[in-house]
This record gives C-alpha cells, structure tokens and sequence, in this order.
C-alpha cells in the first residue's frame, strides 16, 4: 500500500530554525518538507501551490504576523483541512486564545513544544499508515 508522506510547509524568517526543523523532520518519504518561506506577504500564495497537509508559522516574522499568515491560510479553499501550528517564544494565554479563534490548530511554545510539533507530525504518518 502506498502512503504518501505528510507534506509540511514552514513560515518562518529564521534560518536557523527552518535548518532544525529540517533536521527534525528528517524522515522523507513519511515527513517531507514542501515548501519554506521568510515572508508574510508571500506565504499564502507558496501554501496555495506548495498544497501542504501542514503549515507551521512563527507568530514574529519580518514583514508581518504570524496571525495574519493563519487568517489568510484559512480563505484558501484548498487549505481547509490544513493543520497550522503558530509557534512563538512570546506565548500567553491570550495570545493562544487569538490563534485559535483566527483558525490555527495549535498554539506552541519555541522554547518548550518544538518536539510536540515532531510528535503530532509522527501521529499523522501513523494514522496515515494505519
């Protein structure tokens, strides 16, 4: 039976942080990365072509919000059953709140939920295989 691999898309203006989750996703062919971008104004359109199952978006880039990056991600027609992750080292109960009314699926912590993105990315490949 083939299985096709969980496609993420990364939003995130720190190449640091795309080479570690490169590295954390290291597993193609069940975690593959299809797409990174450093900018707020040109993710949705890279999402929209790049059709991912996940998109993980910091919540501080360059030239705009992560928040504004979930709001556009959820008028995609083909991004309805995306999972986003926003992810922020400025993480507060209201902040939280705001995400998930804008529509991401989950709100994380940089400093202490970077491995819970890895887990709930690791769930997917075996729902996917079950």
């Amino acid at each position: 039976m083939l299985v096709h691999p969980v496609r993420v898309f990364i939003v995130d203006d720190s190449p640091q942080l795309t080479d570690m989750f490169s590295e954390l996703f290291g597993d193609p062919g069940t975690i593959d990365i299809v797409g990174i971008c450093d900018s707020a104004l040109n993710a949705c359109e890279e999402i929209r072509l790049a059709k991912p199952d996940v998109v993980i978006v910091d919540l501080q880039l360059k030239d705009g919000s992560g928040f504004d990056v979930v709001k556009d991600i959820r008028l995609l027609p083909e991004a309805t059953d995306t999972v986003v992750f926003l992810f922020t080292n400025h993480a507060s109960r209201e902040l939280h709140q705001h995400a998930i009314t804008l529509g991401a699926n989950y709100f994380l912590d940089k400093s202490r939920d970077l491995e819970k993105i890895v887990e709930i990315l690791q769930e997917k490949v075996r729902a996917r295989t079950a």
